[in-house]
């Protein structure tokens, strides 16, 4: 009996998890995501510096580095699925822009 006439024979499909394109740095951080993050923190730098100048506020300007430097590194850290939120954003956002609405107008066939 040969495998196309055996019914106990399953064709199945093994999708590993955790193989990603390039090695990461830190885990969740590959190179793209960590030169990321440094712009985003070298920028948040800069403005925070330009709001201490200003205002001589050092708590706020504390408080803004951290806010912003976590979120930072939170939306683009990623997951065991090398997806960051931001690209789960952008998928969703993607799927509804695809979405098409039609309408239709009924009508009886049947009616003369």
């Amino acid at each position: 009996m040969n495998d196309s006439q055996n019914t106990d024979h399953r064709d199945e499909l093994y999708i590993p998890l955790g193989i990603k394109a390039e090695q990461d740095v830190i885990p969740g951080f590959g190179k793209k995501e960590t030169i990321q993050v440094g712009v985003i923190l070298a920028l948040t730098l800069a403005g925070v510096i330009a709001y201490y100048t200003a205002f001589q506020d050092a708590f706020g300007a504390v408080i803004a580095l951290m806010l912003i430097g976590s979120t930072a590194m939170i939306l683009i850290r990623k997951n065991e699925n090398n997806q960051s939120v931001v690209d789960l954003a952008r998928h969703v956002f993607t799927y509804y822009r695809s979405q098409r609405n039609y309408k239709y107008l009924y009508l009886n066939e049947w009616k003369v």
